[in-house]
């Protein structure tokens, strides 16, 4: 699907993920838990194209930051389309009733997944305590407001401690909705 230039490798590209993610996760875990907001378990958002282990396990397992747990799975023939979450898209192929569930997803670009994901999980009786995505794809040429979001975010300046405060409060507004 993607296509890496020739000097550098899969592995190469993952390592330096690993290692955002893990500054990522190290900065937002523990004002998370501040705010009182506690997990059993970080559960994946299984992929719609790509088989076997995701990728995001992995590297979750090797940072280990936390339990990592995968009730989740695709449901065949289940479409998820642009800006349309689908509750059955995900089952849930183990008990989750009672657990509270950090749920991750690996690319947010109309949020349809994480919230089918976080919907299947739910009516199963899991409490999600949040959604963290680890990259935000943006297509400025989509429409207006596309550019608008491209325009601001490629405006800031990154600062670890400020994607994380920013990070803490889409879980809080998402919590509330």
């Amino acid at each position: 699907m993607d296509v890496l230039p020739s000097d550098i490798s899969q592995e190469h590209c993952a390592h330096q993920v690993r290692l955002v993610l893990n500054r990522f996760l190290v900065e937002i875990f523990p004002q998370l838990e501040a705010r009182g907001l506690t997990w059993d378990y970080l559960t994946v958002v299984p992929s719609h194209w790509r088989a076997g282990i995701h990728p995001l396990v992995t590297m979750l397992e090797a940072i280990g930051v936390g339990k990592v747990w995968q009730p989740l799975f695709r449901n065949p023939g289940q479409i998820l389309s642009h800006d349309r979450p689908n509750e059955g898209a995900f089952g849930v192929g183990r008990p989750v009733e009672g657990k509270s569930l950090l749920l991750i997803d690996d690319v947010f670009t109309t949020g349809a997944a994480i919230h089918s994901a976080a919907a299947a999980l739910s009516t199963a009786g899991a409490n999600i305590v949040a959604g963290i995505v680890v990259a935000r794809r943006i297509r400025p040429e989509y429409n207006e407001h596309s550019q608008s979001v491209w325009a601001r975010q490629s405006a800031k300046r990154f600062e670890w401690h400020i994607a994380a405060q920013e990070g803490i409060a889409i879980a809080q507004k998402a919590d509330k909705s």
